[in-house]
């Protein structure tokens, strides 16, 4: 297996006057729930509908640990947090829920999924 890249031109956003050449990943398109737990199937001695049962639980459950305050580490995988982008004021008595412009999601992966990545085969594609 190999993530392909291909070479497109763009503004370099260091001199917005000049273009610079750059790699880029090619999408395969995307894998579904139904495909990973096909996949977590064949590593498994579960059934299909209790996969697909623990991946729905598993959102649920991130989604409500996430709306408590909470930031969610899963081993091997990673950790999700919420995060926020504010407008900033001149004094802390003028801040208020008004001033948050986006509540995100934040995902870190964890160090054995980026070494995993880090070894995967690049292939350019002309």
């Amino acid at each position: 297996m190999s993530i392909s890249l291909k070479k497109i031109q763009r503004v370099n956003p260091l001199n917005r006057k000049e273009n610079k050449w750059y790699l880029t990943q090619v999408s395969k398109g995307y894998v579904n729930t139904d495909q990973i737990c096909q996949d977590i199937l064949e590593l498994s001695s579960l059934s299909p509908g209790d996969v697909k049962s623990v991946l729905e639980n598993l959102n649920t459950v991130i989604q409500k640990r996430l709306d408590a305050g909470y930031s969610v580490r899963l081993d091997k995988l990673g950790s999700f947090r919420a995060g926020v982008t504010s407008v900033g004021a001149d004094k802390p008595e003028d801040l208020s829920v008004r001033n948050i412009k986006q509540v995100k999601l934040i995902f870190t992966p964890a160090p054995q999924l980026k070494e995993s990545l880090a070894k995967t085969k690049l292939e350019i594609k002309d």
